[in-house]
């Protein structure tokens, strides 16, 4: 009988969540643990051992993918843009509700902070094409900036921030974009402002072009 990988790190995790919840724990997970015993045939054994025995959720078959911290209302739309085109991706994520339901879903996710190294290493960050920092607290970031870069220093980097100091700091760390929120609503609202008020829309495309940051290569 075969058990989806998917399956088990579902498993995995519901048991991660009960040893943090109050009440009858052990009784939940001793009805869990039955579900794990069809992986233990000799096709999926090993893989249920792999599984357990390493952090790392991304299949090792993987190569370029992308890592998108935070599955928000940032992350999450940067989630479905990659999705739709067919570009692998995995998550890191602080809330374990949302956690839970990636895996559901199949995606690749680890709940913690990407300043970890045991969470570099389960999204297989050395093999990774690119980060995708979507939290607004760039700080993390930042503190985990030479992790991040001794794990894989050709790592392609767009980070989100609402700092001037912090936008400043990452692009002088060589980060590939900054976004800064509030830079890129006023740029938009301004665009849209100019060519209200019959600026020609080329001008007012090349006025939003000229205060935006460099993209590294």
């Amino acid at each position: 009988m075969s058990h989806p990988a998917g399956t088990v790190r579902a498993v995995v995790v519901e048991i991660e969540r009960l040893t943090e919840s109050s009440g009858e724990v052990v009784d939940q997970i001793n009805r869990l643990i039955p579900q794990l015993k069809p992986a233990w045939d000799p096709v999926n054994g090993a893989r249920l051992a792999a599984l357990l025995d390493s952090p790392t959720v991304v299949p090792p078959e993987w190569q370029g993918h992308a890592v998108i911290v935070g599955h928000g209302r940032v992350g999450s739309v940067i989630a479905a843009m990659f999705r739709e085109q067919g570009v692998r991706y995995a998550v890191v994520e602080a809330d374990r509700r949302i956690v839970d339901h990636l895996v559901a879903e199949n995606v690749p996710a680890v709940r913690g902070d990407i300043a970890d190294n045991t969470v570099i290493k389960a999204v297989a960050l050395e093999r990774a094409r690119l980060l995708a920092f979507a939290i607004p607290d760039s700080y993390q970031l930042r503190a985990a900036l030479e992790h991040v870069r001794a794990a894989n220093p050709h790592l392609d980097i767009v980070v989100r921030t609402h700092s001037e100091a912090d936008g400043k700091f990452l692009e002088d760390a060589g980060v590939g974009m900054v976004v800064m929120g509030e830079r890129e609503l006023a740029l938009q609202m301004g665009e849209y402002g100019l060519r209200s008020m019959g600026i020609d829309a080329a001008a007012a495309r090349q006025a939003v072009v000229a205060r935006q940051p460099t993209v590294i290569a």
